[in-house]
């Protein structure tokens, strides 16, 4: 069986098609590139997330064991300046496993050493002495607020890059 539909309806069913396609056309061509002819400037373009502009699916996997390293370093900077200042003999500062390791010449300076330590930072704590060395490790809270800290960052780097 072949269904016949009068002329006006094939007609009309051309004209929404043609229409579409105009509308669509709009929306998909880049105007720098494809200079669109006078009669689509007239025509509302529509801004389509990038969702719908082809998808996009980010995982955002952050590894805070690189930032710890990091502000364990610039503790060790400050811990050399405390050492200096205070003209106390010690080995260089070394990271070792979320700690910061000195090994103090002078075992009878711990106690100073360290007073002087927590009271310039007190987002850390003397996570134990062994004779002359001593090491200091980030509390928990500041450990967790700087996770929370490098993953806003992350995603606020991600969110400049897309919008662009």
């Amino acid at each position: 069986m072949v269904l016949r539909y009068p002329l006006w309806k094939k007609l009309l069913i051309w004209l929404v098609c043609a229409i579409a396609i105009i509308f669509s056309a709009v929306n998909v061509m880049d105007r720098e590139k494809f200079p669109a002819p006078v009669v689509l400037d007239y025509f509302p373009t529509i801004n389509l997330g990038l969702d719908l502009r082809g998808g996009a699916h980010l995982l955002l996997e952050v590894s805070a064991t690189g930032v710890i390293v990091e502000q364990l370093q610039l503790l060790g900077e400050e811990a050399r300046a405390i050492l200096k200042a205070q003209q106390i003999v010690a080995t260089r500062p070394q990271v070792n496993n979320r700690l910061l390791v000195i090994q103090l010449a002078d075992s009878g300076q711990m106690d100073r050493f360290s007073n002087a330590m927590l009271n310039k930072n007190p987002d850390i704590s003397v996570s134990y002495t062994r004779g002359s060395e001593v090491g200091f490790a980030f509390k928990e809270t500041f450990l967790r607020n700087l996770q929370i800290e490098t993953v806003n960052r992350s995603i606020e780097i991600i969110r400049r890059r897309i919008d662009e």
